[in-house]
């Protein structure tokens, strides 16, 4: 795991501004389906997108569902995710949602680079979802 995490976080430092070379790797726990649906704040059967990882920023934990494979190219690029918000701590955001907003577009460039031509459908990401999901609140 040591190794797949030092590699993504050598494509992310390669593919942003993020300052990678200063990231001290985070702890990493399997946690069931519905542990990580719960932890999200949704239902398996919410009909939304694919939940199979999610970073805690106050306890720098990344966790992965007990059935995520390093082998499998839709989990890393998860991995990926929850590795670009770990980076993204020491950087300013003017927002929560700007910081969601380059961890999916620098996921769905990994995903790309890799042969997946549509990253949004692959992931069950609608264009309503991820306006929500990266558009700052005026409010």
């Amino acid at each position: 795991m040591k190794e797949l995490m030092i590699s993504l976080l050598l494509w992310i430092g390669t593919n942003s501004t993020l300052m990678v070379e200063k990231v001290i790797l985070p702890q990493v726990e399997f946690v069931s389906s519905e542990e990580m649906h719960r932890m999200f704040g949704m239902g398996e059967d919410c009909g939304g997108p694919t939940v199979k990882a999610l970073y805690q920023i106050e306890d720098k934990i990344i966790y992965l569902q007990e059935d995520w494979d390093q082998y499998n190219l839709i989990d890393k690029s998860f991995l990926l995710h929850e590795l670009i918000h770990h980076s993204q701590k020491l950087e300013g955001y003017e927002c929560r949602e700007k910081r969601e907003e380059e961890a999916y577009e620098l996921q769905f460039k990994y995903l790309k680079e890799n042969a997946i031509d549509n990253p949004k459908e692959v992931l069950h990401i609608n264009d309503m979802f991820y306006i929500i999901m990266t558009t700052c609140s005026v409010f």
